[in-house]
């Protein structure tokens, strides 16, 4: 069933093409999700950042009026963004917003002396539309005593609450369980994996 809008604010900032919270390494203008991306906040689950766990989360977004000098262009424009970046100051229903996305929602070109912020908007959240395959990156420095990884291009709801692995040797052995578990606990920006036994 499609999730019904909520209101809140948005601002813009110069966006983090790469690295940021998330820790996504690019940021795909060609395709999906054509450069749009934003910064969310709050804190704990429920929030958009949702202690990480909102990284690659997407968001359809429109502008309904100015709460300062930039308005919305009365074409009631709608933007599909994604979430690689975490800002600390916006409480949950606040959202930052690249200049591309935010230009794409109030048809404003953003200059280095704009004051065109913040704006009211609606926000739901949507399917995330990559057409490729699910990209699986390494994180820099993993090693034999832990592995760390970032799961980019994740179509659909765009977030995933749990990763299993199973080691290669598992299959010669007759395990065929996944037995170890990549959650969130070594930060925003990857999955540390650690086995659930290690029987």
């Amino acid at each position: 069933p499609e999730e019904p809008s909520q209101q809140g604010i948005a601002t813009f900032y110069g966006g983090t093409v790469d690295g940021g919270a998330c820790g996504y390494d690019t940021l795909p203008t060609a395709s999906f999700p054509f450069g749009y991306q934003v910064a969310t906040g709050g804190f704990g689950v429920g929030s958009t950042f949702d202690n990480g766990y909102g990284c690659g989360a997407c968001f359809e977004i429109s502008c309904q009026d100015s709460m300062e000098s930039c308005k919305c262009d009365g074409l009631s424009k709608k933007v599909v963004v994604q979430v690689t970046d975490r800002c600390l100051e916006c409480g949950s229903s606040h959202i930052d917003m690249n200049v591309a996305s935010f230009e794409e929602i109030t048809g404003k070109e953003i200059t280095g002396n704009d004051v065109c912020e913040p704006i009211r908007m609606t926000y739901r959240r949507v399917d995330c539309d990559f057409q490729g395959d699910i990209k699986i990156r390494s994180k820099a420095k993993s090693s034999e005593y832990w592995y760390g990884l970032h799961v980019d291009r994740v179509a659909g709801y765009g977030t995933l609450n749990s990763v299993k692995l199973r080691q290669a040797s598992s299959r010669e052995l007759g395990r065929m369980e996944f037995d170890i578990n990549c959650d969130k606990s070594g930060g925003a920006s990857d999955r540390k994996s650690t086995r659930l036994n290690s029987s």
